[in-house]
């Protein structure tokens, strides 16, 4: 049981220890597009000048039909990155 426990949490931190943006493209990955967002919008709040940030939780929310927060955040990345 101390193995099992040690395990729980090794699991525990590595999961902590992941970026919003790489749990939000884990969960894109796994066509979770409501979850994705929730990550990106993190990594967007933490960095208001990450475009990579915008633009995934711009594409989450499109893929969920999100059209009008979708296109206010490509917008934001478009100010970001015009180029």
């Amino acid at each position: 049981t101390k193995g099992v426990r040690l395990s729980a949490i090794f699991v525990v931190l590595s999961l902590l220890a992941q970026s919003d943006m790489e749990l939000g493209m884990k969960a894109l990955d796994a066509n979770k597009p409501a979850e994705a967002e929730v990550y990106f919008g993190k990594a967007a709040a933490a960095d208001a000048k990450d475009y990579a940030a915008f633009f995934h939780l711009a594409l989450a929310q499109s893929l969920q039909a999100k059209n009008d927060e979708a296109i206010a955040n490509y917008d934001k990345v478009l100010a970001l990155k015009p180029k």
